[in-house]
């Protein structure tokens, strides 16, 4: 059989196109499988935050609904003669401190911080309009008294002016 003069530079650059082929092939299979594996962790994550989001949002959706209706209960406190105002302003305390301020807090410190002033705004408006309602009707009472004092000044006038008129009729008889 007849002997290879290069025989051992050609199994040297064998071995090293096998040695490149081998690193090449781990390089792809590497490649492929981070391109395959990093985007299932980051779409989890992007899931995550996502999920993250929708709660946020529904969380945000049941404050905008307990929000609307204690405006609604601000608003009869308006309408209201006086008759249910305890009742309603009851009503609107517990919705105000019960439900508004307990919900669940998400991840988000600027909706805790804008619900957490909104609420206390709507503690602010109930607190004035129960004043401004004690001070209506204190006006109506202080209204009648004025009335009462006029209708009573009026009489003591007239009292006063039929004594006066007893007072000179009896005087030229002496």
């Amino acid at each position: 059989m007849q002997q290879v003069l290069n025989n051992k530079e050609r199994n040297e650059a064998f071995l090293k196109f096998l040695l490149f082929f081998i690193i090449t092939i781990v390089l792809v299979v590497l490649a492929i499988f981070f391109d395959f594996k990093l985007p299932v962790r980051e779409n989890k994550a992007l899931r995550e935050k996502v999920g993250q989001g929708f709660h946020q949002d529904a969380d945000q959706q049941k404050f905008v609904l307990l929000m609307n209706q204690a405006i609604s209960l601000l608003d009869s406190m308006d309408k209201n003669n006086g008759s249910n105002l305890d009742q309603i302003n009851a009503q609107l305390v517990g919705k105000i401190n019960n439900e508004m301020r307990t919900l669940p807090e998400s991840g988000n410190p600027t909706y805790k911080t804008m619900n957490k002033a909104i609420a206390d705004k709507l503690d602010e408006l109930r607190v004035k309009k129960v004043k401004l309602k004690e001070l209506g009707e204190a006006q109506s009472r202080l209204d009648k008294l004025q009335t009462e004092l006029d209708e009573c000044t009026q009489r003591l006038q007239n009292a006063t002016m039929t004594i006066q008129g007893y007072q000179n009729s009896r005087v030229p008889g002496n």
